[in-house]
């Protein structure tokens, strides 16, 4: 009866430990998919140690999730960059006319705690949009 009552204590140890124990860390995984730039965040753009970090916001087509990224390739930057009036709705999307245009594979890790970007406005914006986006990705060179 011991001998049941010691292996049924490590099964359950064991059992708990699994399903609840240490959370996955996928900050180093690197994924790859078409990606589309459907908006900027307001609340970059200004230059950091004297190089400018303008955040976008870009839908990633296999997750359909949207995500900001601040180190776009640097010719993206200039195509998004190079149409002047882009309307935003929600105080950074596109409008739904141009979300397409701006398509590119690109290969990324989730932003860990430590290289997460928090932008503090300090202007007025419609932030409706912005602030429904929780998640940062890095582009990974090549």
């Amino acid at each position: 009866m011991i001998k049941f009552r010691h292996a049924l204590l490590c099964l359950c140890t064991a059992g708990i430990t699994f399903f609840c124990g240490c959370k996955k860390d996928n900050s180093n995984k690197v994924y790859t998919e078409d990606a589309y730039v459907i908006g900027v965040n307001p609340c970059t753009g200004a230059p950091r140690d004297g190089r400018p970090e303008k955040g976008y916001v870009v839908l990633l087509s296999k997750r359909m999730d949207s995500v900001l990224v601040c180190n776009l390739p640097i010719e993206l930057v200039k195509e998004v960059d190079a149409r002047p009036n882009l309307l935003l709705e929600e105080g950074c999307f596109f409008s739904p006319a141009i979300r397409g245009n701006f398509k590119r594979k690109i290969t990324y890790k989730y932003a860990s705690e430590d290289e997460y970007k928090i932008e503090y406005c300090m202007a007025i914006y419609d932030m409706s949009g912005i602030s429904k986006i929780n998640k940062q990705i890095i582009i990974v060179p090549q």
